[in-house]
């Protein structure tokens, strides 16, 4: 039985990477961002050998996403850190 998947990863700075699972498998340190060389923060294993697997819904910073002025487009997205994000019920008090 084979294993197919990837790891999604987030630095300090809401940079957002993913690689293959098998590159990372036996790797025991910290992955670098590739845009910041800040080290991960955070990381999920998503599953894919029998489905796209579950992977945590991230969340785009919308106040350090660069969009552009023109079109609208997401240039640059940022997101929130997983476990960082207030809960709605706490924003709301």
């Amino acid at each position: 039985m084979s294993y197919e998947g990837h790891e999604r990863y987030l630095c300090k700075n809401g940079h957002y990477w993913k690689l293959d699972a098998y590159e990372t498998m036996y790797k025991e340190e910290k992955e670098k961002c590739p845009i910041c060389e800040e080290e991960e923060i955070w990381n999920e294993s998503v599953d894919e050998t029998n489905g796209e697997g579950n992977p945590t819904k991230l969340i785009l910073d919308s106040k350090k996403t660069k969009i552009c002025k023109c079109c609208r487009t997401i240039l640059q997205p940022v997101y929130l850190i997983p476990g960082d994000v207030l809960d709605v019920k706490e924003k709301i008090e």
